[in-house]
């Protein structure tokens, strides 16, 4: 079924929810098979350590955000506790301060620093889903404007690839929304998650 399965997209999804609505009235997820480009977000308050990391060298004897509460002093706090929006702000103003001075540095290296530090140690996004820690990813299926919101069980971060996106199939079990903030209409619980590769075969001689 992972391998050679038809895979539904975002409007296919849909309707297997409401298909998933019994007779009594009540609900049972639906297993579907999805196809296409899984992306990872990193985790908001890692990413400020790195932005932190990386803006420090290029501003000795300065702080990389300047605004009153600075990000090393937030990174400080005993028992951090805050809206990720509070990380990606901060996060935000540090990308402004640094792109505001020609460095000697290649254009994009701030974002490249982050990127290149973070998916080595798997700091991708984790929400709490169906009372256990899962990672957080996104999945366009070809063809769709819109993505399907996708949970993972968090133990499977060290096995996953080191791409921050990759071509993957998922089979999952598919439930309405259950995060206030969280804009898609519904989740998917991944069960079982194999990355899509196209193999070229090799030139005839």
């Amino acid at each position: 079924m992972l391998s050679r399965g038809e895979a539904l997209g975002h409007d296919g999804v849909m309707a297997a929810l409401e298909g998933g609505v019994r007779d009594d009235g009540k609900f049972a997820p639906p297993l579907v098979l999805v196809a296409g480009e899984l992306r990872f977000a990193f985790d908001e308050l890692e990413t400020l350590k790195a932005s932190v990391t990386t803006a420090i060298p290029f501003a000795p004897g300065d702080e990389p955000c300047r605004p009153p509460g600075t990000a090393k002093d937030f990174l400080q706090t005993p028992g951090l506790l805050s809206s990720p929006a509070v990380a990606e702000s901060l996060t935000g103003r540090i990308r402004e301060a640094f792109d505001r001075v020609r460095r000697a540095v290649p254009q994009g290296h701030f974002d490249a620093q982050i990127e290149r530090a973070l998916p080595s140690q798997r700091r991708y996004q984790q929400r709490v889903f169906l009372g256990a820690p899962h990672l957080r990813a996104v999945l366009q299926a070809p063809g769709d404007k819109a993505t399907m919101l996708v949970y993972l069980p968090a133990e499977i971060a060290p096995s996953l690839p080191l791409f921050q996106r990759f071509q993957a199939r998922l089979i999952a079990e598919a439930y309405l929304t259950t995060d206030q903030f969280e804009a898609h209409p519904f989740a998917l619980g991944g069960l079982s998650l194999a990355r899509h590769v196209s193999v070229t075969p090799p030139p005839r001689r």
